[in-house]
Order: structure tokens, then sequence, then C-alpha cells
């Protein structure tokens, strides 16, 4: 995203179900999982976005709702 700009996702949060060894689930905690969007060189507008999850070794991701989000630049 370009600098000066705000951005507003919708829906603001995703639902996020993983799978994995019950121990690797226990320790998780919800900081260990991050959903992001690329804005890069995005300008004022409204997007829809994949939603994505950062690959891990310890888990994988069962689930994820919604797909995309929709992004509106300002």
């Amino acid at each position: 995203m370009r600098p000066g700009l705000s951005a507003d996702a919708s829906p603001s949060n995703v639902a996020v179900t993983i799978r994995g060894d019950d121990d690797v689930l226990k320790s998780l905690t919800t900081d260990a999982i991050r959903a992001t969007v690329d804005l890069a060189g995005l300008g004022a507008g409204r997007y829809t976005l994949p939603v994505r999850i950062a690959p891990s070794t310890s888990f994988a991701v069962a689930r994820l709702d919604p797909l995309q989000v929709v992004i509106t630049i300002r």
C-alpha cells in the first residue's frame, strides 16, 4: 500500500482451523497464527484479496473462513 493511505478490511476477522499433533496444538497461542493480506503496491480503491496464513512445519491449515476479504484503501 502506498504511504499516507489507510485500509479497512471486511470482515475484519477470519476463522482459522488447524490440524497437527496434540502436543503442538496444545502449546499454540493465537499469536502463533497470523492471517495476512498483501497490499503491496495498491492505491486507493476497493479490492477483493485472498487471505494468507504463513506456512508452518508444526501445523496445517484445515479451514480458512473467509478465503477472501474486501479491502478498502483511502
